[in-house]
């Protein structure tokens, strides 16, 4: 079976506002010399209000294998909509938590949303 781009356009739309329930805000980290051979480092803001779902994976009763990295029992995953800029150097704000994003599931075809792989910063 073949989607219509609007057809997929409107599964996604759905979804996402069936599954993600929370709103997040999406950080990079600047880092900047100090002179003495140690930086520092601020946060910029990438995107705020966006909505978004944490949850831990408690399917695995093992490590296990996913993306082609490992993943471990009760692991931390942020799901965002699927063309939500989000990457390994980020890091996430829910609340009055920060995770730092581990890797992202990115790249699948028809993919309905992103998913990362988190952990408490």
């Amino acid at each position: 079976m073949t989607l219509t781009a609007n057809e997929l356009a409107q599964a996604r739309a759905d979804f996402e506002s069936e599954i993600l329930d929370q709103t997040c805000t999406i950080l990079e980290v600047n880092r900047t010399s100090d002179g003495m051979g140690s930086f520092t480092e601020t946060d910029g803001t990438v995107a705020s209000s966006v909505a978004c779902r944490l949850g831990v994976d408690r399917r695995r009763g093992q490590a296990s294998q996913a993306a082609g990295r490992t993943v471990y029992p009760d692991a931390l995953f942020l799901d965002v909509p699927h063309d939500q800029a989000l990457e390994e150097s980020n890091r996430v704000v829910i609340g009055s938590k920060t995770y730092e994003v581990v890797w992202v599931e990115d790249g699948i075809q028809w993919q309905m949303l992103k998913s990362a792989h988190v952990r408490v910063a």
